[in-house]
């Protein structure tokens, strides 16, 4: 049943990997309107065929959001709003990116990425220092909630408007036993790194049984596509 969960409804992390590639290429080098709103297209429905339903429909309406302040002062007119616009429209290239990263971090499991970066032939030294250092996210997350919930039991954050009235010290109450257990939780990684076995030439064997389906192959076709037609644009061989 997990065999089947994984490849039903996740993407192989090597078939990731090669897409991240040229999708930051594509958002870097040829800011093009029509191809992000592509790229982004193409993350969402990513998502929704991976069952990501509720986080299909916040990176939808973060895009749509910054979409729209993006463009505000052109449909408007108001010329004052041209310098967060400018932000807006920086942010506004980078979904597509995050949108997908975020996408492989909902769906894929650590030893699946490891797994996958053996078959491509990285050191066993990296791929263990990168999936414990991706576990530090999430952690550190969880340790702001905590702090967070914490904080309003005491009533020091009772509600935004107590936050807003004292912002500096609600930073300073949120942000120095954070800081405190940051520490604590690099000491824990770095031994998570040691004890399994980073520094080791032997190959490892895996839980996980990677295959390449039908999507996966899809997928790669529709973004290399988007991809030539890209470099053909910025070539001036196809019109944009």
């Amino acid at each position: 049943m997990r065999e089947e969960n994984v490849r039903h409804h996740r993407i192989d992390p090597r078939v990731a990997l090669l897409v991240l590639l040229p999708l930051n290429v594509e958002v870097t080098l040829y800011p093009h309107l029509g191809y992000q709103v592509a790229s982004m297209g193409v993350v969402l429905l990513l998502m929704l065929a991976c069952r990501q339903f509720a986080l299909a429909s916040k990176w939808a309406i973060a895009y749509a959001s910054a979409f729209v302040l993006a463009h505000l002062p052109g449909m408007t007119g108001w010329g004052w709003l041209s310098s967060p616009a400018s932000m807006f429209l920086m942010f506004q290239r980078v979904f597509p990116v995050a949108a997908f990263a975020a996408l492989c971090l909902a769906t894929t499991h650590s030893g699946e990425l490891a797994c996958a970066l053996q078959k491509l032939g990285f050191p066993s030294r990296l791929i263990v220092s990168l999936c414990v250092a991706l576990r530090f996210v999430p952690t550190l997350a969880r340790e702001f909630r905590a702090v967070g919930e914490a904080m309003r039991v005491r009533g020091m954050a009772s509600s935004p408007l107590a936050v807003a009235a004292h912002p500096a010290r609600s930073i300073e109450r949120l942000m120095v036993p954070v800081i405190g257990r940051v520490g604590i939780i690099a000491d824990e990684l770095g031994n998570a790194v040691v004890a399994r076995g980073a520094d080791t030439t032997r190959r490892r064997s895996s839980y996980y049984v990677l295959r390449v389906q039908a999507a996966d192959v899809l997928l790669l076709v529709v973004e290399y596509a988007l991809f030539a037609a890209m470099v053909l644009a910025r070539l001036g061989v196809v019109a944009p």
